[in-house]
């Protein structure tokens, strides 16, 4: 029994709606019953495994992305959501729009918040989390190496009053007759 090729652009709709089933979360078991149940597709898993491959690349492909175009356009969209909403007076979706540039350009002050330990306690730390378009890999490491710094005085704190405790103690066993 031999089936009729699927054409070109049968194809290319099964990979979009395969791509669109994978966003929502579809495992691929979910992709199978799909293409034979209710797309009634009328092929096998091999051929759905390929559809998925095709959208998997397609997804993988959208992660590329030029940084200073994708913040040109965040930029230029919410500046036309501010005007419209203006326009019709919608004043809270304006204000919403504005507050999120402003945060995306990095026009509030920096945040301040203070990193605790594994007990709750409020350390001295204080970080500034950095707004606006930053390399976030390097506020991260900067971020790691200052809490490896703390890391290291409290080692060394807990190290010293450990020792004056043990240098007490010594003295202590001296003094006693």
């Amino acid at each position: 029994m031999t089936t009729a090729r699927s054409t070109k652009a049968e194809i290319e709709a099964r990979v979009t709606e395969i791509y669109r089933l994978l966003l929502a979360g579809a495992s691929r078991r979910d992709l199978f019953r799909f293409a034979s149940e209710r797309a009634g597709w009328n092929v096998t898993e091999r051929m759905v495994e390929r559809y998925a491959a095709a959208a998997t690349k397609a997804i993988t492909t959208s992660a590329a992305y030029d940084r200073d175009y994708q913040l040109g356009m965040a930029i230029e969209q919410l500046r036309n959501i501010y005007a419209r909403s203006y326009a019709i007076q919608d004043f809270k979706t304006a204000l919403n729009a504005r507050r999120e540039l402003n945060e995306l350009l990095g026009l509030y002050a920096p945040r301040r918040i203070a990193m605790t330990d594994t007990d709750g306690k409020t350390q001295q730390f204080i970080a500034i989390i950095p707004q606006g378009p930053q390399d976030h890999a390097t506020w991260s490491e900067q971020c790691k190496r200052e809490r490896e710094e703390l890391d290291r005085q409290r080692a060394t704190t807990s190290s010293i009053a450990s020792g004056l405790h043990i240098d007490a103690m010594k003295q202590k066993v001296r003094e006693q007759p």
